[in-house]
């Protein structure tokens, strides 16, 4: 379980800032994103048969697959953060010693509603509600062959030559084909992706016999 203490808290927006002789003040250069962040989540165990055993397996899980991964916590299961752990300290020992343990993540600025983690199949012309409070990164699948447009609000993707389908990660920054192995960049003659406008917006395309997306609608921490 986690401490009912521990809490997230808002991530830094990135400006570097130069003093420079002879102005006074700062001169700021905003770097346009915001920063990682990282915290101690400190966590126990309630009540356990075998102490050893549950170490181990919160041992292993961190060791398992490193890099982002998924993460939420039970107390607010509406939201999906992006969490790395980045320390290889004896974790099981602590929790073998003292039933409770300090497992430090680095987490993404921002975090994904659950609900918009599904993949969705579009109609063409539909008016969709962005319900996060930052422009979206979906991921879009189109089907089809040969040439086509997604029209996202106001912003165009357009494609050429697409052979059974073409996969479009905003997120990822990504075109591949619609195994999910090749890069398909020679298709795309539009560039940078389109994030979806906060709030309601039209999607729509052409060429495309079907279309999908996961949302994944967004919002910063906490």
């Amino acid at each position: 379980m986690i401490d009912p203490e521990f809490s997230l808290v808002s991530p830094e927006y990135d400006v570097t800032l130069e003093e420079i002789s002879g102005v006074d003040g700062d001169i700021a250069t905003d770097n346009k994103r915001y920063k990682g962040l990282a915290r101690e989540i400190p966590v126990f165990f309630d009540s356990v048969t075998n102490l050893n055993q549950s170490a181990d397996e919160v041992s292993n899980w961190l060791k398992t697959n490193v890099g982002w991964h998924d993460l939420t916590f039970s107390d607010n299961p509406n939201f999906v953060y992006q969490a790395l752990h980045y320390e290889q300290y004896d974790i099981k020992k602590t929790l073998q010693e003292y039933s409770k343990t300090i497992i430090n993540f680095r987490l993404k600025p921002y975090k994904f509603y659950q609900s918009g983690l599904t993949e969705i199949q579009l109609t063409n012309g539909q008016t969709l509600n962005n319900i996060g409070s930052r422009p979206a990164r979906p991921l879009f699948k189109l089907l089809g062959s040969g040439d086509m447009t997604l029209t996202v609000g106001e912003e165009i993707i357009n494609l050429q030559g697409v052979d059974t389908g073409i996969i479009i990660d905003v997120l990822a920054d990504t075109v591949v084909n619609i195994n999910g192995r090749i890069p398909e960049w020679t298709k795309l003659y539009t560039y940078p992706l389109p994030k979806m406008p906060v709030g309601e917006f039209t999607l729509s395309w052409t060429g495309a016999e079907s279309v999908s997306m996961i949302p994944r609608w967004e919002a910063l921490l906490p």
